[in-house]
């Protein structure tokens, strides 16, 4: 575990590079981060993982509708299978991807959920398209394409005016694991990674980059619109499978 403190506009903001650990250990770390913080013991702290095959189904999931194989036959190909607190549906995590929980003090900092994801959608931008991937225009739904399929994937859930949970981009991963599951509640949705578009690359090389960008973007966002309302930092589930 890679730990770097970064001073940023006065919030002092950890970026904890943890790597591979199952997905359930990261669900954990990532409790540990809001417990912290309900405290006030920790501002801000953004986690890099890389998790082994895990399918995790949201609350607007459901393992019925949305696993596209039995039990017995997600287990065969290597996958766990998880309920958890976020908003959306089902999601797949596998060995080559990154994922990322930007764990942020939100209503303290007055951004609002729309701002907040138009930030990581846009650190994620700057960050794939730094490794040559070409991009299309950002679609209605939250989440990043490039020309051959979804590549940047944006799941939250904000309670008490905190984020967790957050991006995860396809970067050596296997892309077929896919068909395990339904997308985005989508069947046989086009998927996308980075290592088909630059030379070789790892996630850890993708989070430090992708942090970069976040900071550079959230210190430079002077003001957000404010049209999230207390109620809506309370406790909101958001999810771009």
């Amino acid at each position: 575990m890679l730990k770097t403190v970064i001073n940023l506009s006065n919030v002092q903001t950890s970026k904890v590079w943890v790597g591979r650990v199952s997905y359930l250990k990261g669900l954990e770390l990532q409790d540990d981060v809001l417990q912290k913080m309900e405290k006030n013991e920790v501002q801000t702290c953004i986690l890099g993982f890389e998790h082994p095959g895990v399918v995790s189904i949201g609350v607007r999931g459901s393992v019925s509708r949305d696993v596209c194989v039995s039990a017995q036959e997600l287990h065969n190909h290597g996958f766990e299978l998880c309920q958890v607190s976020r908003g959306g549906e089902a999601t797949l995590h596998n060995l080559g991807q990154l994922v990322i929980y930007p764990i942020l003090p939100l209503k303290k900092l007055g951004i609002g959920v729309r701002s907040f994801v138009h930030i990581l959608e846009q650190a994620t931008r700057h960050c794939l398209g730094s490794f040559n991937v070409p991009l299309i225009p950002q679609q209605q739904e939250p989440g990043v394409h490039s020309i051959r399929g979804k590549i940047g994937f944006i799941g939250l859930r904000i309670k008490k005016g905190i984020s967790s949970h957050g991006v995860s981009i396809n970067v050596c991963n296997n892309l077929s694991n896919f068909t395990l599951i339904r997308s985005c509640g989508k069947l046989h949705g086009k998927h996308d990674r980075i290592i088909d578009w630059t030379d070789m690359v790892e996630p850890k090389q993708v989070y430090e980059r992708w942090c970069d960008y976040f900071f550079q973007i959230l210190k430079s966002s002077q003001t957000y619109p404010n049209e999230a309302n207390a109620r809506e930092l309370q406790k909101t589930n958001f999810c771009s499978q």
